[in-house]
């Protein structure tokens, strides 16, 4: 796995990094008429969980710019010689039910790439927790849960992280 050169300088706006310590937690995302976020958008799950990872002693090598809805990997750890790579959604707060299916698909479908990429390398789905969409669809894909394997990261309202 190769990480960012190390001349390349992190700009404002850019959620690429070296070291985790660098990571300042700014997103450039959708705002309510309040200016706030909804704790259930992509890039506040993204952040609680590379908290809760970084509680746990991983090291974060990479995490994806979800505010301009930057492709790849959202996350990427290390921890010793393990590795894992996350596949992060939100909530959506337009044809919920909807969108929601189809992201979940598209959490499903990274894990495919995913493992296709690296045979070995750990992986996961983070998702905001407490919305039935979600829920109802993680039992639809125990096959794919079981042959992959992977992590579901549920991040609660009150930010708490929970793995399955």
């Amino acid at each position: 796995m190769q990480g960012l050169p190390r001349h390349q300088d992190r700009q404002r706006g850019d959620r690429h990094f070296h070291d985790h310590d660098q990571f300042d937690g700014q997103h450039r995302g959708p705002l309510d008429g309040a200016g706030v976020r909804p704790w259930s958008w992509e890039g506040n799950v993204q952040d609680r969980i590379i908290e809760h990872l970084k509680n746990e002693g991983w090291t974060i090598e990479r995490a994806a710019n979800t505010a301009t809805r930057e492709t790849g990997k959202d996350i990427v750890a290390k921890r010793e010689e393990r590795r894992l790579w996350v596949s992060v959604k939100g909530y959506p707060e337009k044809s919920m039910n909807f969108q929601a299916r189809h992201w979940f698909g598209g959490a499903v479908f990274d894990l495919l790439v995913y493992r296709s990429a690296d045979p070995i390398v750990e992986l996961g789905i983070g998702l905001p927790g407490g919305f039935k969409t979600y829920t109802n669809l993680l039992p639809k894909v125990t096959w794919a849960k079981a042959q992959l394997p992977f992590f579901v990261f549920w991040v609660a309202q009150s930010g708490a992280v929970t793995v399955e």
